[in-house]
């Protein structure tokens, strides 16, 4: 695999390398899959937004977890035969899109930070969007392991996150011109316990008129 000199630009000499990482849950001990994960960077410059979507489909969201960077459309399809009613309310950024059906309309996510992502309808449909100002961010794989390509040598702040933890999870790590692996672990800790009184939900009955 190949970790070392990416690119060099003239002036200053700034070298760029890969990041290969893994992350291990030490709970389950098992790999990790689908953690989010970014790179807090010096001087980000011109973060490129994406457009993307996140589904709703036989009363889910399709993905649960969603990571973009600042800048970014996300559509929330609805793919059901009936009504959703998506919202979010958060001290960063409300959303509320009211009930509709099919495309409906998209939002623009101008600040970094986690969005969680409801139904009134259904109450049990739940879904995070992660915003990050970097252009470093990624997702750990079925295996737990997660790579970065092009990121500049020196000092930065590793950052991983999934909905089951507390908070996110920053490490500091330093980028080297040669081989640069980093091993993350998720430790029964950083969990948020889940509450006692919370009891299974049947989702075959209508949640109301809508449906």
């Amino acid at each position: 695999m190949r970790y070392l000199l990416c690119f060099v630009i003239l002036s200053g000499t700034v070298i760029a390398a890969d990041i290969m990482g893994s992350i291990k849950n030490m709970v389950t001990l098992s790999a990790a899959s689908d953690v989010l994960v970014w790179l807090e960077v010096d001087n980000p410059g011109a973060v490129e937004p994406i457009t993307a979507h996140m589904r709703q489909q036989e009363k889910e969201f399709h993905p649960r977890q969603l990571l973009v960077p600042v800048g970014s459309v996300v559509y929330f399809p609805n793919e059901d035969p009936f009504f959703h009613n998506i919202f979010s309310h958060n001290a960063i950024q409300k959303l509320e899109l009211g009930q509709y059906k099919g495309q409906g309309e998209p939002v623009t996510f101008e600040k970094p930070g986690i969005y969680p992502i409801g139904c009134e309808i259904h109450p049990w449909m739940a879904a995070h969007i992660l915003v990050v100002n970097s252009p470093f961010y990624t997702q750990s794989d079925a295996t737990g392991k997660f790579n970065f390509s092009g990121v500049p040598e020196g000092k930065l702040k590793l950052h991983y996150w999934t909905a089951d933890m507390r908070q996110t999870q920053v490490r500091d790590y330093e980028v080297k011109a040669s081989r640069n692996v980093a091993f993350l672990t998720i430790e029964q800790k950083m969990l948020r316990r889940k509450k006692r009184e919370e009891t299974p939900v049947n989702r075959d009955i209508p949640a109301s008129a809508y449906e």
